[in-house]
């Protein structure tokens, strides 16, 4: 009896699984019948529309595509020193190469210039007032700038080339403004991209808070 009660119970168990089984894939198939003839119709339409939507979303992608590829005058182009910055006087900032043996200098004449909080400028040869400068030693020249105490001499002469071209903007937070109309050192930022010197490689720069209006010594 107990062996009889067990196959019947186990028969009922398989049954019920069976069951539940079999109603589980009727409605998944009920759910997709019941679907495709929509999803149908809508593929239908868009088969229709593709003479439109086609050529639209092709000049889309192309249009991306061109965004994306720097233009021969893009800024993307620059290259930009990683060294540490120098800077000291009325103005001179020197942003250093990695190997500390070359530096683009920008020299400022606040003398003749007087500074606002926001200042930008066009980087031309007849322009004094506002210059950059490429000069590429052999050595070390970091220990020398903004610096009345080590020495300048050396082995050979730098390799150097004024700049010709490009743009450079100053500019200064409220206090820093204030402190330069006081004559005291004040903080600069400066951005400058396209300088170009007498070779086809141009140059940017990305200064951040640079300590000028002070005089080494």
């Amino acid at each position: 009896m107990r062996v009889g009660v067990k196959i019947g119970t186990d028969v009922r168990a398989f049954e019920h699984k069976f069951i539940k089984y079999i109603s589980n894939k009727l409605f998944l198939i009920f759910v997709f019948l019941s679907n495709i003839v929509p999803l149908t119709r809508f593929y239908q339409s868009m088969i229709k529309k593709l003479p439109v939507i086609l050529p639209l979303q092709v000049s889309f992608l192309l249009i991306l595509i061109l965004g994306c590829v720097p233009g021969k005058n893009s800024r993307s182009d620059d290259l930009a020193f990683k060294g540490p910055v120098v800077s000291c006087g009325h103005l001179v900032v020197y942003q250093l190469s990695e190997d500390h043996k070359s530096y683009i200098q920008l020299i400022v004449d606040t003398n003749e210039i007087v500074l606002g909080q926001e200042n930008t400028w066009d980087i031309k040869p007849e322009n004094l007032n506002v210059r950059v400068r490429f000069r590429q030693f052999e050595e070390d020249i970091s220990s020398s700038l903004c610096n009345d105490i080590a020495s300048n001499k050396r082995s050979k002469p730098p390799k150097e080339a004024m700049g010709l071209a490009g743009k450079i903007s100053l500019t200064m937070t409220t206090s820093d403004w204030q402190k330069y109309k006081k004559g005291t050192g004040y903080k600069v930022d400066i951005n400058a991209e396209g300088l170009k010197f007498n070779e086809e490689k141009t140059y940017s720069l990305n200064i951040y808070r640079a300590l000028v209006g002070w005089l080494p010594g």
